[in-house]
């Protein structure tokens, strides 16, 4: 098993375009897929793209089970997730709005607007190109999915204003996890290293720093300026 990092928004390689994967389904591809949906079944998440980890490349996986769903394109390598390498889309239906998530945006949701079906094409494990069409929860979970291989994120689409408030609350959530991490680690070095320990860890943390003495510019004696 291969667990990668989720990368965290703002990091700048969210925003960039993936290339396609091509038609031969390698090693190197077969490998990617596997980082893809061992990173998703570690994070307990819906789905993943493999730029989320790293990876630049057209791969994505969702987890039906999560989502509660059936999987639509179950394979004999990954039964339990539906694998979309290179996918192509055509949005059909109606125009719904929905709540979304994202592992690489923690802490936050936002409403977005997505389209009710879509025909999806794509290649298998085998290196068949296949094509199915796909109804709501489904549609709308590969939607956002495919927008991270052209390195659109959910608060992309939900407006500035939105996407304004979601950064502070964000950053806000950002501070109290610190907050929360900064207590528990005191909490553990005072269970095990006592008061004394303690001590020393917020000494090292916060030294106290001596102020510089002023240079007095005043001048005696033969060098005196005179008035």
């Amino acid at each position: 098993m291969t667990c990668r990092t989720i990368l965290q928004w703002p990091n700048r390689s969210l925003a960039k375009k993936s290339t396609a994967c091509g038609s031969e389904v390698t090693e190197e591809v077969l490998s990617n897929v596997t980082d893809v949906v061992d990173t998703l079944r570690a994070s307990f998440g819906v789905g993943l793209a493999a730029p989320q980890i790293g990876i630049q490349k057209r791969i994505l996986a969702i987890s039906p089970s999560a989502a509660q769903i059936e999987n639509p394109y179950p394979q004999e390598q990954f039964p339990d997730h539906f694998v979309v390498i290179d996918p192509e889309l055509e949005l059909e239906g109606h125009d719904l709005k929905w709540n979304e998530a994202c592992l690489s945006v923690p802490f936050i949701s936002a409403v977005v607007k997505r389209k009710s079906r879509v025909n999806l094409k794509f290649t298998n494990l085998s290196g068949e190109r296949v094509e199915i069409g796909l109804n709501m929860p489904m549609s709308g979970i590969l939607q956002h999915e495919y927008d991270h291989l052209d390195g659109v994120l959910f608060i992309d689409r939900a407006g500035s204003f939105v996407k304004e408030k979601l950064r502070k609350k964000l950053q806000k959530e950002v501070r109290l996890k610190k907050r929360q991490d900064e207590a528990e680690r005191r909490q553990i070095i005072l269970e095990t290293q006592g008061q004394p320990g303690l001590r020393k860890y917020l000494s090292d943390k916060n030294p106290t720093k001596k102020k510089p003495k002023k240079k007095t510019s005043k001048k005696y004696g033969k060098n005196k300026k005179r008035r």
